[in-house]
């Protein structure tokens, strides 16, 4: 059965995210020039895109988080019944080489020097989600150092519901360049508002602490929740008969990603994020603009790697990333068309109306 759409059709170009007529085999994409897969666009035509843009500055973890997010997608079928994770792209297939080296390697990303390709994926059977497209693309701290952003640099934040705020609260100690912690969302609001009518909606905010096990004072509610976390030991083979034992000494104590009792306990890490971080003006300030400009707002702790790396970017220690997965499980909750966070039912299903 061919895949071919037909001419008339728009679609997005799974290279470059431009929304063109696409479909002939032959018809190359005005934006990149690229000849885009069929089966690829059919798959956005029928799941349509769920689309995550990162914000960071330089070096506060934006790239190694990224990175941990991919590589724990890509081991959830260990976990998920019937799940995988695939690439759907060369950029994408490239990226997952990388991210397979950095793993056996026990190096870190290096800093983003330009804007790297897209990164699309299938997320097949993904829990209570059922199928989804996930798409992201990395791109150089040094684009939101600034207040004004030039956001024809990046094609996602004009259509994406959800914005990821990578923050590390260790490298703002100090002087750190003149920056607070509002900053970043100042820089997100005022972003927002330089976008043309058609791509204004509802969006939701999610604001990740990077690094949080070398944060000394995160409150003890959530240096108990991110700890915890087992889920990499689940993934990881070489871990997974060591954890296996520990449970059946002790009991599983962290529930499955996607369950009732998982969200309940990171929703309760995430309350007692927002209230320590308000406990401070920055913090404050932060929670304030966001309710003034109508974005829904999410908080999350998490470590991408598990330890420290040298001065030659190599970790102490082999990978063991800590609850990354909760940023993507709000952006997977999130309906911007409700205005709300969806109730998601027992079974998976199909499309949610949260794609783009």
């Amino acid at each position: 059965m061919s895949l071919q759409l037909l001419p008339e059709e728009p679609t997005i170009c799974p290279e470059c995210l431009r929304e063109d007529t696409l479909g002939m085999e032959d018809t190359l994409c005005a934006g990149c020039g690229k000849r885009p897969s069929a089966a690829a666009q059919r798959l956005i035509r029928t799941l349509g895109l769920t689309a995550i843009q990162a914000l960071g500055w330089p070096g506060h973890g934006k790239s190694t988080f990224l990175a941990a997010l991919t590589l724990v997608l890509r081991r959830m079928g260990m976990v998920w019944n019937g799940f995988f994770c695939s690439a759907l792209t060369e950029s994408s297939h490239r990226k997952l080489r990388e991210l397979n080296t950095y793993l056996a390697t026990g190096a870190l990303p290096p800093p983003t020097a330009e804007e790297g390709g897209t990164v699309l994926l299938l997320l097949k059977n993904a829990a209570a989600w059922g199928d989804r497209l996930l798409v992201y693309r990395d791109c150089p701290g040094e684009l939101f150092e600034g207040f004004d952003v030039q956001i024809d640099r990046l094609p996602l934040f004009q259509r994406a519901p959800v914005v990821f705020l990578i923050l590390s609260l260790t490298d703002l100690k100090g002087v750190a360049g003149g920056r607070s912690l509002e900053m970043l969302m100042e820089t997100l609001v005022h972003s927002l508002g330089q976008l043309p009518e058609p791509a204004r909606q509802r969006r939701c905010a999610v604001v990740v602490l990077t690094k949080a096990d070398s944060i000394p004072d995160l409150p003890p509610l959530v240096r108990s929740y991110l700890i915890s976390d087992r889920l990499w030991a689940a993934l990881d083979p070489g871990l997974r008969a060591a954890a296996d034992g520990e449970r059946a000494g002790a009991g599983d104590l962290t529930p499955e990603p996607g369950t009732e009792a998982y969200r309940e306990r990171m929703a309760a890490a995430g309350d007692a994020i927002q209230a320590w971080l308000e406990a401070v003006p920055a913090g404050r300030n932060l929670v304030r603009m966001a309710e003034n400009h109508d974005l829904a707002l999410r908080f999350c702790a998490v470590s991408a790697t598990g330890s420290q790396a040298d001065d030659n970017g190599f970790l102490s220690a082999p990978w063991h990333p800590r609850r990354v997965l909760d940023p993507l499980l709000w952006a997977l909750d999130f309906d911007p068309r409700r205005l709300s966070f969806i109730d998601l039912p027992d079974e998976p299903v199909g499309r949610r109306t949260g794609a783009w």
